[in-house]
């Protein structure tokens, strides 16, 4: 069941069955996968989201792996997961580049899906997505109240700049 990655012990598309997958599982990859869809997907989500939500407004997620009758069938999950020495990579039907564009809308920033493509599997996309993230959490918290160092300086003139220390000046001008 290898693919053409050394690292990468199955390569699937995301929402296919196992008839699709163009790969012969033993016994024992049967058992790793059932493994996996046992796995609790929030763990490896990049979310900003399921952080900020309650508990009870967050709905039972969807498993990374299903089986029916069948067989196992992927989920609505893209990437990686690297388990017990093995590394299910789930790629995403529509493409890198639609995802990447999305990505790119959602977030406002540029995500280069060639260069992705270059690198170690997508970790230029991930590293990328991730870097938007934390721009738009800190971009947020900033909304609230931008960073400042209070100065206060003392000159002396005929022009005002800033706010005028009424105490001082009459103290100055009663001289």
């Amino acid at each position: 069941m290898q693919d053409s990655d050394d690292d990468v012990h199955l390569s699937i598309t995301d929402l296919t069955p196992e008839a699709a997958w163009s790969a012969d599982l033993s016994s024992s990859d049967h058992e790793w996968l059932r493994l996996i869809a046992n796995l609790e997907p929030e763990e490896f989500l990049l979310s900003e989201h399921l952080a900020q939500q309650p508990a009870s407004a967050v709905n039972a997620p969807e498993p990374i792996l299903d089986r029916d009758v069948h067989g196992w069938r992927a989920g609505r999950y893209i990437g990686e997961i690297h388990h017990q020495g093995r590394t299910l990579r789930i790629r995403p039907r529509l493409g890198i580049d639609t995802v990447a564009q999305w990505l790119s809308t959602i977030h406002n920033v540029q995500i280069l899906p060639d260069t992705a493509g270059r690198s170690q599997g997508s970790r230029s996309l991930i590293i990328q997505l991730a870097a938007a993230m934390w721009r738009a959490i800190v971009a947020q918290a900033g909304t609230h109240s931008l960073a400042r160092e209070k100065v206060t300086r003392q000159t002396r003139g005929l022009q005002i700049k800033g706010k005028l220390d009424v105490a001082s000046t009459s103290r100055l001008r009663a001289t």
